[in-house]
């Protein structure tokens, strides 16, 4: 008798146990796939497509298969439902944040070794004043795309997007000008990068596994062609 309520009770720990993991299983956050795809385009074409009224992620596939389209990368993660996401596709680019500039009682004598330095002109006995780039950091260039995924209960997406593109600097010399009152007087070369970034936040429902048309912008290298991204969502379990 003793024997048979110890199994009872075993299995009834068991049964519990199988139960609890089964509940946890079911209670496991769903995964989602994101595909991002980048697109070029002839930005002619593009823009007879916008003015049309025929952008879409289906129309773009037709190009696409006829050879209008070209692929420029294809980022592929997966994430639970509910996280946010991160998918780039950029470069780094390393600058100066500040210059130090040497003061020393140095000098030029010899006239027939006349230079510019940092980008002023340097006569016979002008000091010479050497700005060198100092506190150097780094800056994501490109595309990024931060992805919240959500899912509804009849089956549905939702995605909280928040896309940044920042594109390639410009340059601004802020130095200060050198040799005042010489024939060749010029500023220090002391620039200074200008960074232009385009953000927006957008919330959207697709269906599972549907692609769609997110956003567009000129190709850094080459106004004549514009990018496309198409995104797509997929429920994996």
């Amino acid at each position: 008798m003793k024997s048979s309520i110890g199994i009872m009770l075993l299995l009834c720990v068991v049964l519990t146990g199988c139960r609890t993991l089964r509940e946890n299983v079911c209670r496991a956050p769903a995964q989602v796939e994101l595909e991002l795809q980048t697109l070029s385009i002839e930005s002619a074409t593009f823009a007879a497509l916008a003015r049309d009224k025929l952008l879409s992620a289906e129309g773009l596939a037709q190009l696409q298969a006829a050879g209008k389209l070209e692929i420029q990368s294809t980022l592929v993660v997966l994430t639970e439902a509910g996280e946010q996401t991160t998918i780039k596709s950029t470069k780094e680019w390393r600058y100066p944040q500040s210059y130090e500039s040497d003061n020393g009682d140095k000098s030029k004598q010899d006239s027939t070794r006349q230079k510019t330095v940092s980008g002023g002109f340097i006569g016979n006995t002008l000091p010479v004043t050497v700005f060198a780039p100092a506190d150097f950091q780094t800056r994501e260039v490109g595309h990024i795309f931060n992805v919240t995924p959500s899912i509804a209960p009849d089956g549905r997406i939702w995605l909280t997007m928040v896309p940044e593109i920042t594109g390639e600097p410009t340059w601004e010399n802020f130095g200060p000008e050198l040799a005042a009152g010489a024939k060749e007087a010029r500023s220090a070369q002391m620039k200074q990068p200008i960074f232009s970034t385009a953000t927006l936040t957008s919330k959207i429902f697709i269906r599972n596994g549907q692609r769609i048309l997110i956003g567009a912008c000129p190709a850094p290298l080459d106004n004549k062609q514009t990018l496309v991204f198409i995104l797509s969502a997929r429920i994996l379990n």
